[in-house]
């Protein structure tokens, strides 16, 4: 059995997280710090992705790219939190060592709204990236 194996979509571990700027690059000098994140498993290959998640829950770009998490307790968060789905706010989990926990599980209703935004999420993007083509 892989290490990978052992993932879920919705489980909520605690990852390092570098900063990046509103366009995806990382900020030099490289920092970071110590954060929640919620894993995606993709079904199609078993990529898992751990998605970042923001306390910061009054912002329109926040609010519009994720998604609020409704039962906090359960999925290990102390108070209200949205799990940022924009492309850049997705890792790609190459190491699992990386993760440490879990700390908690979204609940079934978390996990349905999680996973319906992250598609509406990626239609937005998948159109972006393909009007500058001719």
């Amino acid at each position: 059995m892989s290490e990978k194996s052992q993932f879920e979509t919705g489980q909520c571990y605690i990852m390092y997280v570098e900063f990046r700027d509103n366009n995806g690059e990382f900020l030099e000098p490289r920092k970071g710090k110590l954060r929640p994140v919620v894993i995606f498993k993709d079904p199609s290959d078993d990529t898992i992705f751990a998605c970042q998640t923001t306390t910061k829950i009054d912002k329109p770009r926040y609010r519009r790219n994720g998604v609020l998490i409704q039962d906090i307790q359960e999925a290990g968060m102390n108070k209200e939190t949205i799990i940022r789905l924009e492309y850049h706010s997705r890792y790609k989990i190459e190491n699992p060592e990386d993760l440490k926990g879990p700390i908690g599980k979204l609940s079934e209703r978390d996990i349905d709204s999680f996973l319906e935004k992250l598609v509406k999420v990626r239609q937005r993007e998948y159109k972006i990236e393909n009007s500058f083509e001719l």
